[in-house]
């Protein structure tokens, strides 16, 4: 489960591959095939689609409440943290939140780091096994495991040029 955000208007270099009629008739080298087009296609489209699981979607949301809100109401803002399709329409709007959001990481502290993280009391382990909540009584035990929200910087840098080419977007 996470969340799917889709461009409203998205710039596209080339028209959207789609799936052959005879997927079930291919072989896998077929399919392999087609889907290296495909990731190749979305790499060169980045406006078209941006996928963030919920784990990372919480932190980069808290990061678009620190940066966008003299950009987003509060009720977008809000809504952004539900999948019903709720999202800027304008493309301006989207540039302007790469913007505020490439700010925020080159003016942060903790710019050093790989990835951002929000607190929260859902914990996991380094390997990323979810720690039961009775666990973490132990204070050793808090001190070894992190937060289980998290998103690297290049998944957020990756965000920033969706929302460039975007020309609006819907999170569901």
């Amino acid at each position: 489960m996470g969340f799917d955000v889709y461009g409203r208007n998205p710039v596209l270099e080339s028209p959207k591959p789609e799936q052959p009629e005879n997927w079930e008739d291919l072989s896998e080298e077929e399919h392999d095939k087609w889907r290296k087009g495909y990731f190749a296609w979305q790499e060169k489209n980045p406006g078209e689609y941006f996928r963030a699981s919920v784990w990372s979607w919480r932190p980069l949301w808290e990061i678009m409440e620190k940066t966008c809100g003299h950009l987003l109401n509060e009720e977008m803002l809000e809504r952004l943290c539900y999948n019903d399709g709720w999202g800027p329409e304008e493309q301006a709007t989207c540039d302007s939140m790469a913007d505020a959001i490439v700010e925020f990481l080159q003016d942060s502290e903790w710019l050093g780091n790989s990835g951002y993280t929000i607190s929260s009391s859902c914990r996991v382990r380094q390997n990323g096994e979810l720690v039961c909540l009775s666990e973490l009584d132990d204070e050793k035990l808090w001190h070894e495991t992190r937060s289980a929200y998290g998103i690297e910087i290049s998944h957020i840098l990756e965000f920033c040029r969706f929302l460039r080419c975007c020309g609006g977007f819907q999170a569901w």
